[in-house]
């Protein structure tokens, strides 16, 4: 009775994935579709007009973008990714500072010695 129940809970052979594999899982999953609608997207605007139409179908994506837009969307990123390194050399300096602060030694035990 006792292995019925514990075959019941989940405890056979096989393996749970936890909520942060899963997160991960999704997260590179977006990135890499993100990452080919951007390379669909630049090889389309790269073609000449004639061409556009049969690119279209053999890739099976057929949608109309503004180029206005897609240089305001990058502008954008560009943007936040330029605050986010920004912000992060701020921290590392401030910790590198920190941690130089804290290795000197003090006045009162340079006296001492």
């Amino acid at each position: 009775s006792n292995s019925s129940a514990s075959a019941g809970q989940g405890g056979g052979t096989g393996r749970r994935r936890t909520t942060g594999n899963d997160a991960a899982l999704l997260l590179s999953s977006f990135v890499m579709g993100c990452y080919f609608l951007a390379c669909v997207t630049v090889v389309k605007m790269t073609l000449p007009i004639e061409y556009r139409s049969s690119f279209t179908t053999a890739v099976g994506l057929n949608f109309n973008f503004n180029t206005r837009f897609l240089n305001m969307v990058f502008f954008g990123s560009a943007c936040a990714s330029a605050a986010m390194l920004a912000s992060l050399f701020g921290i590392q300096r401030n910790n590198s500072e920190r941690y130089r602060l804290e290795s000197q030694p003090s006045s009162a035990s340079a006296q001492l010695a």
